[in-house]
């Protein structure tokens, strides 16, 4: 999922995602990203372009894409999986598995 202007390269795209179950599926998600990157790059988006992250909606695990960190399109979409670690950052979970209702 993605939000933000296409055409302006100075306002950055978001992207993210709903759901991490544990730090594989973080991985796997930055590489779903990293292909989304990619598209915008076929449909002719500059490399320039910049590309920030919103926080996990629903996060399982202690780290999350660091949504302080903003790269080009170009370095999002030939980023070595290896690489991918510096896009995340360690989460507070203290919180995490509590279920809040209001009346």
């Amino acid at each position: 999922e993605f939000v933000g202007d296409l055409k302006s390269v100075t306002n950055p795209i978001v992207m993210g995602v709903w759901v991490v179950k544990d730090h594989r599926d973080l991985i796997y998600k930055l590489g779903l990203i990293q292909k989304g990157a990619r598209q915008l790059l076929d449909m002719g988006l500059s490399s320039r372009k910049k590309l920030s992250f919103y926080a996990t909606t629903y996060n399982k695990t202690d780290r999350d894409v660091d949504i302080f960190k903003t790269i080009t399109l170009h370095d999002m979409a030939t980023m070595k999986e290896a690489d991918f670690e510096q896009l995340t950052m360690e989460m507070d979970n203290e919180m995490n598995d509590m279920i809040f209702a209001t009346g």
